[in-house]
């Protein structure tokens, strides 16, 4: 009697466990879903940044560059 007791309380512990351990995995598996989320979003950021940076730095180009051509033109 007390063998079958306590291999019901091992099905029960047992279930517990794993039960538990399968909360733990799924929590954990948000938290790096969360964190993957943050870094795209992060890197999506730094991409606009760079692009905008791009950008501007080819505006000083052109604008450094148009007296150059000028005075090449002129000099034809």
């Amino acid at each position: 009697m007390q063998d079958n007791q306590d291999q019901q309380f091992n099905n029960e512990n047992g279930e517990y466990n794993e039960e538990m351990e399968n909360e733990i995995y799924l929590l954990e598996l948000q938290q790096k879903l969360t964190q993957m989320r943050k870094d795209r979003k992060k890197a999506d950021q730094d991409a606009l940044l760079l692009k905008n940076r791009l950008n501007l730095l080819k505006g000083e180009e052109d604008k450094v560059n148009l007296p150059i051509k000028t005075l090449i033109n002129k000099n034809k």
